[in-house]
């Protein structure tokens, strides 16, 4: 797709997304499926583990190649992180007493690239019946590995080994994702960086050809926070109610936002354990190089285990994930999208 088309198409969908939550208001049964992603057994919920129920997948079913917003070594960005965390308070201060969000760490902040083995789009609780019947080897994730350095390499087209990106708005879906959508920082061009992510994209589709069919196209997005659980008796005028003041909000932080950069000098691919959270092995990709960060020494030979804020690793670093319930002293959560409005 040339860039002029892209980038119409790109604002086209952006335009749609910020509309949403006017036209349609929240819905409960869009939220209600986000929380599914979720384990509440605890005072503190958190997103499921793959390899738990519902889902109980091999181990290593899902890997993810992402652009990182927030890593101190891939992403380059003086405002951004820090805007987003007050935007995704002021949306949670918004919400009625009782509703459970969940806030995206900070550190673990990403647009999804691809999913070169199964995508967490296509998950449900029947998914053990679609689930590969292996785990993939050492062997094939090795050359799955070395396909995506072969990508990121390609990714930045040369111009500096950067992918600038601005913030073109922050908006919530009508399942409770609160969005913040990006743009190139250099706008169209049929050949600029504008069509980095877009080629990327395509490389990887053509490199796996057996991957998940539901992977993220045309926007580049990262989830900010999740509205995962409605007070049992709000009423539809109360839900209206609701949708207006985070309307507000977000039209607030969108002109705070606008124009805020991030430059990003590579990609992560993760081997997940965690849907959302980036918790797993973690191999950090060079853009312009086919070298990855462990060969330059810069990380073990395998990779990085388990990596989100705080460098703590599977269930330990999930349990300190911050959780809160609006109204309580617990805290506020938010969780996976739903299939019509949500985007991992």
């Amino acid at each position: 797709m040339g860039g002029g088309a892209w980038c119409t198409n790109l604002s086209a969908a952006y335009a749609l997304l910020a509309s949403q939550l006017r036209s349609t208001g929240l819905v409960r049964e869009e939220i209600e499926a986000s929380s599914r992603a979720f384990s509440f057994g605890t005072a503190r919920p958190q997103p499921n583990f793959y390899a738990d129920a519902p889902w109980r997948l091999p181990s290593a079913a899902v890997r993810v190649l992402a652009l990182p917003l927030a890593d101190p070594l891939l992403a380059q960005s003086k405002e951004l992180p820090r805007l987003l965390a007050r935007a995704a308070r002021a949306v949670e201060a918004a919400l009625p007493r009782g509703s459970i969000a969940w806030t995206q760490p900070t550190a673990t902040l990403h647009a999804t690239i691809f999913h070169p083995g199964m995508s967490p789009g296509s998950l449900t609780p029947a998914t053990a019946t679609i689930a590969p019947a292996r785990a993939p080897s050492p062997t094939d994730l090795a050359r799955e590995l070395e396909k995506l350095r072969q990508i990121a390499a390609m990714g930045a087209d040369g111009r500096g080994n950067l992918i600038d990106l601005v913030v073109d708005r922050i908006v919530m879906s009508s399942g409770g994702v609160l969005l913040v959508l990006l743009a190139p920082a250099e706008g169209c061009g049929a050949d600029g960086v504008s069509n980095a992510v877009e080629r990327m994209r395509a490389a990887a589709s053509a490199a796996f050809p057996d991957a998940g069919r539901k992977q993220a196209k045309l926007l580049i997005h990262s989830s900010v926070l999740r509205l995962i659980r409605l007070p049992r008796d709000i009423s539809a005028d109360e839900l209206r109610d609701t949708a207006k003041r985070i309307g507000v909000v977000c039209e607030h932080w969108a002109g705070r936002l606008q124009g805020a950069r991030v430059a990003i000098r590579g990609l992560l691919y993760v081997v997940e354990e965690q849907i959302m959270t980036l918790a797993g092995e973690q191999h950090k990709l060079w853009f312009g190089s086919t070298r990855t960060f462990e060969q330059d020494g810069m990380q073990g030979a395998h990779g990085q285990r388990v990596l989100s804020a705080g460098g703590q690793s599977g269930r330990r670093w999930a349990a300190n994930l911050t959780t809160r319930r609006v109204g309580c002293n617990i805290g506020v959560a938010h969780p996976f999208a739903s299939s019509k409005s949500s985007m991992p």
